[in-house]
C-alpha cells in the first residue's frame, strides 16, 4: 500500500474531515481532506483495486491510519467508481471483480457514503480545474481558430480502464 502525508497537520487546524475514493479498474485511490478556511487534502492512500474484495477493508484501514496519525474522524465519504451506479448507493465495477455498496461502507463503519460515477466525479471537477489548472482545459472554439466560445459547453474525456492497450481504435456513433 502507498500511502503519502502530504501536510503535517494539527487535527485543530480543520473544522471536519471528509473521505475522497476514486475506484477505477486498476487502482483505489483513497484520499483524506481537512475543511478549515479552505478544504485541503492532507493525505492520499493508494493499493491495487484487485487487492480487495471490497471496499470496506482498504477504507478501515485508512480511516484508522487517519486516527491514528491526524486524531481524524471523518463524518462522510464521497466514492467515485467507474462503472454504472444506481441511486447513488451502489455500483458493480466494469473492469475489476468489485461492487461499491455505499449502505455496507455505512454499516461497517459508521461513516455516510454517497457513491457516483467516476466520471460524474469529474464533471463536477472541470470548472474547478480551468480556474486552479488553467494548463488541464483545452479551449476548443467553434471553428477551431477564431471564434471561440468563452460560455461553451464544457467536456470531460478520458480512456479509463476498458481501452483496448494494443492500439486499436475505438469510434462511437
Amino acid at each position: 500500500r502507498f500511502r503519502e502525508y502530504l501536510k503535517d497537520c494539527r487535527r485543530e487546524a480543520y473544522t471536519s474531515f471528509v473521505v475522497g475514493a476514486d475506484i477505477g479498474g486498476t487502482n483505489t485511490n483513497l484520499m483524506l481532506a481537512g475543511n478549515g478556511d479552505s478544504p485541503e487534502i492532507v493525505a492520499s492512500w493508494q493499493a491495487p483495486t484487485s487487492s480487495y474484495r471490497d471496499l470496506t477493508e482498504p477504507l478501515s484501514l485508512m480511516l484508522q491510519d487517519a486516527r491514528s496519525r491526524f486524531d481524524a474522524r471523518p463524518g462522510s465519504i464521497a466514492v467515485a467508481a467507474a462503472g454504472p451506479v444506481l441511486g447513488h448507493r451502489r455500483c458493480k465495477l466494469t473492469n475489476a471483480p468489485l461492487e461499491v455498496d455505499a449502505g455496507a461502507i455505512e454499516k461497517a463503519l459508521g461513516v455516510q457514503c454517497v457513491v457516483i460515477n467516476d466520471f460524474e466525479a469529474i464533471g463536477f471537477s472541470v470548472n474547478l480545474l480551468e480556474s486552479r489548472y488553467p494548463q488541464s482545459a483545452i479551449e476548443l472554439s467553434k471553428d477551431h481558430a477564431t471564434h471561440a466560445e468563452r460560455r461553451g459547453v464544457k467536456a470531460a474525456l478520458g480512456a479509463g480502464t476498458g481501452v483496448p492497450a494494443d492500439g486499436t481504435t475505438v469510434t462511437a456513433n
